[in-house]
């Protein structure tokens, strides 16, 4: 039975897996051939392990430790990844080059530059063991791989199939008291991700907010304030002068206006503050002069009528404002530019007319030049 939506970007997606346990067994269905080839010219896009000889229960697992069988000299390798659908395995610290070849001990994240091996020339690391040589007696601690791998009955259990694995034979052979019949096989824990930090709701840490960073100088009590401007220039002409000591002159604390940022909530808030107790007090005074001129009215006309101004000056500030915004942002310029442009258009669209010259053709009507204005001799008479 194949299956039901099998494309081949599901293929691409689901073949190399970093997951050490079985949920699947897709691995196994079998795949059509207008999905490994092309339909013009069938060409094979990837190859693929036939279906009878994908391996169904892999016991070779990401996290596991082998060795590749006839390169022992490389070593222990840590499996990073494997594709069930061509039995390979994907080693961790590996990389190719481009003639194929390992040019390095590199440890790649991504399953595509690492180096892979076939699944049957792997053998899984059992452990470390004790192992007595021949006329010896000191035991040795050398690592024990398996040649032969047994499994219990696989059952389906917490949305994945689980099962034991056992070594069978192993190399090098356990022999006399340290023969076991089988030796189970741990099966490696999975490493969760690494996950950052919770985020507060403060951009700085506390003790970086806490620390002190900055110390002021001692004598800024006895600067005055028309002493300001004077120690300022002194500042600026010190910069002509390479051997002028700088750091003597408490310049960080003269431009306070000028270094600290007036787009901050703090001044914004303390600007909308003065500007709203500035509208109470020109209400207050306007809604004052209304009453005491209140001849033949009452008090509420003429506070009628004190709200009415107050509102309309408020909409002629507004108004002036956004303006004042609008010349800022160079709203003016771009008018002006935009009119002289539309002038100097209307300008070339009369001198290509007035240089428009008629040639006589079928169909056309030329109007007769404008009769001659009379002479002063003529009005004269």
């Amino acid at each position: 039975m194949v299956y039901k939506f099998m494309t081949r970007s599901r293929i691409l997606a689901q073949s190399t897996t970093t997951n050490a346990a079985t949920t699947n067994l897709r691995h196994m269905q079998p795949v059509p051939k207008h999905l490994t080839h092309t339909r013009k010219l069938g060409i094979q896009k990837f190859k693929l392990s036939a279906t009878k000889d994908r391996i169904k229960w892999w016991n070779i697992v990401p996290g596991d430790f082998i060795r590749v069988r006839g390169k022992e000299d490389e070593g222990i390798k840590e499996v990073m990844a494997v594709n069930k659908w061509k039995n390979w395995v994907y080693l961790k610290g590996t990389q190719l080059g481009d003639s194929g070849e390992l040019t390095g001990e590199r440890a790649r994240s991504h399953a595509g530059y690492a180096r892979h091996v076939h699944y049957s020339q792997c053998q899984l690391l059992v452990g470390q063991q004790e192992y007595s040589k021949t006329g010896e007696d000191t035991p040795v601690r050398v690592p024990l791989f398996a040649t032969r791998v047994a499994t219990s009955a696989p059952k389906w259990v917490g949305l994945q199939w689980k099962w034991e694995r056992y070594a069978v034979n192993t190399t090098p052979r356990m022999s006399g008291r340290d023969a076991q019949p089988r030796i189970p096989i741990p099966w490696p824990e999975r490493q969760l991700p690494l996950t950052p930090p919770a985020r507060s709701i403060y951009d700085s840490p506390e003790n970086a907010a806490q620390s002190s960073t900055y110390q002021p100088p001692t004598d800024l009590t006895a600067i005055k304030s028309e002493d300001y401007q004077t120690l300022a220039d002194m500042y600026l002409q010190s910069f002509r002068d390479a051997q002028a000591d700088r750091g003597a002159l408490p310049f960080e604390v003269l431009p306070t206006n000028e270094l600290s940022n007036p787009h901050s909530r703090a001044k914004k808030q303390k600007r909308w503050q003065e500007l709203l107790e500035q509208n109470k007090r020109d209400r207050a005074e306007l809604i004052t002069a209304h009453l005491r001129d209140s001849r033949f009215r009452s008090a509420k006309e003429a506070r009628a009528e004190a709200e009415w101004k107050f509102r309309e000056l408020m909409k002629h500030k507004e108004a002036r404002r956004r303006k004042e915004r609008w010349i800022q942002r160079g709203g003016r310029e771009r008018l002006l530019a935009r009119n002289a442009k539309k002038v100097r258009k209307a300008r070339k669209l009369a001198e290509k007319l007035a240089r428009l010259e008629l040639e006589p053709a079928p169909n056309q009507y030329i109007p007769p030049p404008p009769p001659a204005a009379p002479s002063t001799q003529d009005l004269s008479i």
